[in-house]
């Protein structure tokens, strides 16, 4: 018995058109996975960008947010003593304030020179300077 043979003929032409079109779909995947990276590190560096500046803000927002409305607790009953203390724990935990100030303030209604005014003048006044820092290098 005589096998059947099955005999083709090659299309050079063909192929070469189907490595041509695989070629150009590979380029533009590339392309477009260029262009997909490039975005997706732009982004990551703006996300990345934003978390670095409320990282570096954040010491500032602490202590306007939470040291500073700390003094209202004392209800104007800050004496010399307390304002140490409360200037030591500023510098303690806040590297950037380099010095605070306190008054002692006293109000009255007394007259002033000819006229019944409100009458505010600062008796004391007390300045606190944050101890030196050794900068290690």
């Amino acid at each position: 018995m005589i096998g059947s043979t099955n005999a083709f003929r090659k299309n050079y032409s063909l192929i070469m058109a189907f490595l041509v079109l695989l070629s150009i779909t590979f380029i533009i995947a590339l392309f477009i996975a260029y262009n997909l990276t490039a975005n997706y590190v732009e982004n990551e560096f703006g996300a990345k960008k934003i978390d670095v500046f409320d990282q570096t803000v954040k010491p500032y927002n602490d202590f306007y947010l939470y040291k500073i409305p700390e003094i209202t607790n004392y209800n104007g009953f800050l004496d010399s003593a307390s304002a140490a203390k409360y200037s030591a724990s500023v510098f303690r935990e806040f590297p950037f304030v380099t010095r605070t100030y306190f008054y002692e303030v006293s109000i009255s209604n007394a007259p002033a020179v000819s006229e019944p005014k409100l009458n505010i003048n600062s008796s004391r006044s007390y300045q606190y300077f944050a101890p030196r820092r050794k900068v290690s290098a």
